[in-house]
């Protein structure tokens, strides 16, 4: 098969097989977590969701300066870009 020989198959087989082995028992010991292990999980989450938090204030803080913009345009009659004669006129 592909040039492979009987001796190189079944030592991959088990190179494997062990492989599997391991990833199981690595496995079963992430499961059972230290005291430290379980502090630096919680102060990890603590601080993801206070990024979360402060995160959402961003797009918040852009309505309300839109909101603001829209009002303002609204009450001198609405956006009029000026040209360098008529600004340097009035001025």
């Amino acid at each position: 098969e592909g040039g492979v020989d009987a001796a190189t198959r079944d030592a991959l087989a088990k190179y494997v097989a062990a492989a599997k082995n391991r990833s199981d028992v690595e496995r079963q010991e992430a499961k059972e977590k230290t005291d430290a292990q379980k502090t630096v999980v919680l102060a990890d989450q603590k601080g993801d969701r206070a990024t979360l938090k402060a995160d959402s204030f961003i797009p918040l803080a852009m309505a309300i300066i839109y909101l603001l913009m829209l009002i303002y345009f609204k009450t001198i009659g609405g956006y009029r870009p000026l040209t360098v004669e008529e600004s340097s006129g009035k001025a």
